[in-house]
């Protein structure tokens, strides 16, 4: 079996060298800023069916015995930006979008250990990769009411389909492969409607307006890979992989299953996320805060990804939840690095109590993988997390929460963002 998953994942492989292109916008515009963003908090959820011929594995990941809170300082990414551009030309409306890529990311990467899945490939030390395939894309629009970005959709075999209440609720949006990204319409912008709820192009929205500005669409093409220990050979050898297109919003995003003879028929997936700050506060791109800190949200699935025709056929349906708070790398505390503020991924970025009490109430406690060693099959080894573990207090990201921890947060107290510069206050 794993030999023919292996095989079969040959061409899926290749599909991380794919160029994807805003091919609906030309010329795209040109970017005259650059910008690294750390993650600093938020959450993913990945539920794998595996269809093996008459069998069906159920994987979750990437994290399987402890909440999926991501940890602060793990994943960076690298953003360029574009002058506020005039859609309209020389019609009523101002500058007012703001085209923007994503130029590089780190990958997560997370190990656990799954004795289901073990127990049929004989490696139930499993690595989980989530990585970006290829430059992502992305709109930001500078002025409120003139964008509506819920991403409200559901998956069967045939492929992604816009749900209520979109505007195209019903009709096909993208099926990750041969269409990886919904359109965003004639005029290239996803969720566009200058004139009011109901006026864009596309099936992005829920008739609602954003009523802040900042509101942002991310196209973003990840890929997903799950990786087994094969203690013989002491390699991590390919077990299954899919292309996972994000369709990111600082909206609401939503996606069901409605395929019945999925093994994930019926379930759904929901996250929202928070417009670019400090755009939502009302100041105008370009002030210095205007893109400080954005949280994303995607939820989509996959159904009947065919990794071999068999027989025996292997397809995997997958559904998914992501959401992300990015913060700019020059928001720095008096540690040097991004304000340590845990506990909020919302519009909350100041250091206090409760982010103590976090890593308090965590302290000592450890992930699940392979401890410090990093090598399966030895004594320091983690199948399970420890139940107090919180992922969000792991700033230095060794899989501990430990003084380092407490120390980074306490000296961070009382430091929040602000639109003009980071405020520390009072002294520690």
């Amino acid at each position: 079996m794993k030999k023919k998953i292996a095989l079969a994942l040959a061409s899926l492989v290749l599909m991380m060298t794919v160029s994807f292109a805003p091919a609906s916008v030309a010329p795209w515009p040109p970017c005259v800023e650059w910008d690294a963003y750390v993650v600093m908090g938020g959450q993913k959820e990945i539920t794998v069916a595996l269809e093996y011929g008459p069998l069906t594995f159920i994987l979750e990941g990437p994290f399987a015995t402890r909440d999926p809170w991501l940890k602060p300082y793990e994943m960076i990414e690298e953003m360029c930006f574009s002058n506020e551009i005039d859609p309209d030309g020389p019609g009523p409306l101002p500058p007012c979008v703001v085209f923007f890529n994503v130029t590089a990311a780190s990958p997560l990467v997370h190990v656990i250990y799954s004795p289901d899945v073990g127990g049929v490939v004989g490696m139930p030390w499993l690595r989980i990769t989530e990585a970006m395939a290829a430059p992502g894309f992305g709109w930001i629009y500078t002025v409120s009411g003139i964008a509506d970005v819920d991403v409200r959709t559901f998956n069967n075999d045939s492929g992604t389909f816009w749900n209520w209440p979109s505007p195209l609720a019903g009709q096909f949006a993208y099926d990750h492969v041969t269409v990886p990204f919904p359109s965003p319409g004639a005029d290239g912008l996803p969720g566009f409607c200058p004139a009011g709820p109901g006026t864009q192009d596309d099936g992005f929205g829920d008739g609602a307006p954003e009523m802040l500005p900042g509101a942002s669409v991310l196209y973003l093409p990840e890929m997903f890979m799950v990786e087994g220990w094969n203690a013989t050979a002491g390699t991590w050898d390919l077990l299954m992989g899919a292309p996972l297109m994000m369709v990111m919003t600082t909206a609401v995003a939503s996606d069901c299953v409605a395929q019945v003879d999925s093994p994930l028929n019926g379930r759904c997936s929901m996250k929202a996320g928070m417009p670019w700050d400090f755009l939502a506060w009302g100041v105008p791109w370009k002030h210095i805060g205007c893109n400080k800190k954005v949280t994303y949200a995607a939820a989509g699935s996959l159904c009947d990804f065919v990794l071999d025709p068999g027989p025996p056929r292997i397809a995997l349906d997958i559904l998914y939840d992501v959401k992300e708070k990015k913060v700019r790398a020059d928001q720095v505390g008096r540690t040097g690095g991004v304000v340590a503020d845990i506990w909020n991924i919302g519009y909350h970025q100041q250091v206090n109590i409760i982010d103590i009490a976090v890593c308090e109430k965590a302290f000592g406690a450890w992930d699940e993988g392979l401890g410090p060693d990093g090598t399966p099959n030895t004594a320091d080894d983690q199948p399970v997390a420890h139940p107090r573990y919180d992922a969000r207090a792991d700033l230095d990201c060794n899989s501990l929460i430990d003084i380092f921890d407490l120390v980074r947060i306490a000296v961070d107290f009382g430091c929040s963002i602000e639109p003009g510069c980071v405020v520390c206050s009072p002294s520690p």
